[in-house]
């Protein structure tokens, strides 16, 4: 993968930025009806974000994951090696 560079204060680059970030406040002042936090910390965010929706730019159609494609992605030994980290870090 290639890093894409750009100019300063280009408006393209700096309103994804700031749309995340947005999205990222509007997440953890969200409550439930009853008052409690829906979201309590940035790591619950970007597991929820990364793990668990589903986003239209990938496979929408089998709920996948931007965590789902990751894996899909990857050649098979490093497939193999991230699958039983992942197994070893929720043991």
């Amino acid at each position: 993968m290639q890093h894409i560079r750009s100019r300063v204060k280009h408006p393209q680059t700096g309103g994804k930025v700031e749309r995340l970030f947005g999205t990222i406040k509007s997440k953890l002042r969200a409550r439930w009806p009853d008052g409690k936090k829906e979201l309590r910390s940035l790591d619950e965010i970007i597991r929820r974000y990364n793990e668990m929706k589903p986003h239209e730019p990938l496979d929408f159609d089998h709920a996948e994951t931007p965590a789902h494609a990751f894996v899909r992605k990857l050649r098979p030994k490093e497939r193999t090696a991230h699958v039983k980290r992942m197994k070893e870090r929720t043991a």
